[in-house]
C-alpha cells in the first residue's frame, strides 16, 4: 500500500487523540492539586526527567480518557441515527454482500464499512478515517473538559470553604463547561459526517444489486376494524390467503419514502408526485400519488425491536386479496382471472388487505387501494377505468367509508400511527 501526506495527517490526528486530551487533563490536575514536577515544566529548570514524566502521564491519562469516552459512547449510543434511513439500509445491503450476516450488527455497520473499504484499498477510505479520527478527538476532548470543569469546580469550592475563594478556579470551571458543550457539538457534527461518508463510500464502491424501477400511480385508504361490506363483496370470488404475510417497515422515514422488507427482498419506494384525479368515479375520495419502487437482493429478516442506535422495523401482518384489470385501447377494461398474470401494457390492481400492526396486536385494520401500472402517461387513465369498473359493485355505502382524510400511502400512515387509522 502506498502512503502519502493524507496518511501522515491521519496518523498525526490519531496521536493527538491520545496525547492532547491527556495533556489538558494533566494540566488541570497539576494546577488543582499543586503537582510540583508538572508545574515546573513551565519554568526554565525542567529537565529530561520532568518531561518524560509529563509525556508518560499524558499518554496514560489520554488512554484512560479514550476508554471512558468510548464507554460513554457505547452506553448512551451515537448520533448516527440522523443519517438518512435510505442510505443506512443501502449500505447494509452492500455490506452483507461482502461479509457473512452473522458478523454484522446494525449498531456496528459503519465500523464494518470502514473495514471493508480498508481491505479493498478504497481511495475513499482515507477520507472516512480522517472523519473518524476527528470524531474521536472531539469525543475525548469533550470528556476531558468535563473532568477539568469538575476538578476546577472542586478546587473553587474547597477554597471558598477554607478562605476567600479562588476566582481563577471558578472561571476555569465555567470555561471547562463551555468548552465541553462546544466539543460535544463538534463531536456530533463529525460523527454524523463520518457515518454518512462511510455509508456513501460503501454504496458507491459496492452498489447493491437492484431490479429495474417499478413506477405506479396509487390511491389508497386505511380504516379501522373490518372493511365495509361493499368492499368485501367486490372480492367475493377471491379466496383469502391461508396464512398472513408479515412485512417490515422502517419507522421514521417520513411521508415520501417507504422502506420495506418483504419475503427476503428489500424494497425502497419514493413518492414522485401527487396527481389530481378529477373524475366522477373518485370525486372527493382522495388524491392519487405517483410512486417509484426499487427492489434489492435478499436480506436477513430484521429485528422488529431494532438494535440500539440502529433502525426500528415495524412488523405489519397482512392478508391480501387482489383483482387485476387490463386496460386496452379505446377505454376497454378486462378483469383477469389470475391476478398474478403479467400485463405488458397499462393496467390496474385493486386490493383489499386486512392488517395487524405489530406482533401480538388484536386490533385489525384494513386498506383498500388502486395501483395503476404501465407507461407513466397511461397510469392515471388506467386507475380511473378500474375505479369506474368496480364502483357499482362497491356501492354507495362502502364508497362513503372511503374518506379523503384517510387516503394516503403506507409511509404516511405509519408516520401518523396505524392505530389512528379510521
Amino acid at each position: 500500500m502506498k502512503y502519502n501526506l493524507s496518511d501522515f495527517v491521519v496518523g498525526l490526528v490519531h496521536v493527538f487523540v491520545i496525547f492532547m486530551p491527556g495533556g489538558i487533563l494533566l494540566a488541570a490536575l497539576a494546577y488543582a492539586f499543586d503537582i510540583e514536577p508538572i508545574l515546573g515544566l513551565a519554568g526554565q529548570d525542567a529537565g529530561p526527567a520532568e518531561w518524560f514524566l509529563a509525556l508518560a502521564a499524558c499518554y496514560v491519562l489520554g488512554h484512560l480518557v479514550s476508554l471512558m469516552a468510548s464507554g460513554i459512547e457505547d452506553t448512551l449510543g451515537v448520533p448516527e441515527g440522523e443519517v438518512r434511513a435510505v442510505l443506512r439500509v443501502l449500505a447494509g445491503q452492500s455490506l452483507r454482500a461482502q461479509l457473512p450476516d452473522i458478523l454484522i450488527e446494525e449498531k456496528r455497520e459503519r465500523r464494518w464499512c470502514c473495514t471493508v473499504l480498508r481491505k479493498n484499498e478504497s481511495t475513499a477510505c482515507r477520507g472516512v478515517e480522517q472523519h473518524d479520527a476527528d470524531r474521536r478527538f472531539f469525543r475525548n476532548v469533550r470528556v476531558v473538559f468535563g473532568l477539568s470543569a469538575v476538578v476546577f469546580g472542586a478546587r473553587a469550592l474547597m477554597s471558598l470553604l477554607n478562605g476567600p475563594g479562588d476566582p481563577a478556579a471558578l472561571a476555569c470551571a465555567m470555561a471547562g463547561v463551555a468548552l465541553m458543550c462546544l466539543a460535544h457539538w463538534r463531536y456530533r457534527y463529525q460523527d454524523r459526517k463520518f457515518t454518512q461518508l462511510a455509508f456513501e463510500s460503501m454504496v458507491a464502491e459496492f452498489p447493491p444489486a437492484e431490479s429495474a424501477p417499478f413506477a405506479s400511480t396509487e390511491l389508497r385508504w386505511f380504516g379501522r376494524g373490518s372493511p365495509p361490506e361493499g368492499l368485501d363483496k367486490l372480492f367475493r370470488d377471491v379466496p383469502a390467503p391461508a396464512e398472513w404475510r408479515c412485512d417490515y417497515y422502517v419507522a421514521g422515514t417520513g411521508e415520501e419514502v417507504g422502506i420495506k422488507w418483504r419475503e427476503g427482498t428489500l424494497e425502497i419506494k419514493r413518492r414522485m408526485g401527487i396527481v389530481r384525479t378529477d373524475d366522477a368515479s373518485l370525486e372527493g375520495l382522495g388524491t392519487a400519488e405517483r410512486w417509484e419502487k426499487r427492489s434489492y437482493g435478499p436480506r436477513e429478516e430484521p429485528d422488529p425491536d431494532g438494535p440500539p442506535g440502529g433502525l426500528t422495523w415495524i412488523p405489519v401482518c397482512k392478508s391480501r386479496r387482489q383483482l387485476k384489470f387490463r386496460c386496452g385501447a379505446g377505454g376497454a377494461v378486462e378483469r383477469l382471472a389470475d391476478p398474478d398474470e403479467r400485463v405488458p401494457g397499462a393496467g390496474c390492481c385493486v386490493e383489499l388487505t386486512r392488517l395487524r400492526a405489530g406482533l401480538g396486536q388484536d386490533v385489525e385494520f384494513w386498506t383498500f387501494a388502486f395501483e395503476a401500472f404501465g407507461d407513466g402517461s397511461e397510469q392515471l387513465a388506467a386507475l380511473k377505468r378500474a375505479a369506474y369498473a368496480v364502483r357499482e359493485d362497491i356501492g354507495d355505502e362502502a364508497l362513503a367509508a372511503l374518506k379523503a382524510c384517510d387516503a394516503c400511502g403506507y409511509a404516511a400512515r405509519l408516520k401518523k400511527g396505524l392505530k389512528g387509522a379510521g
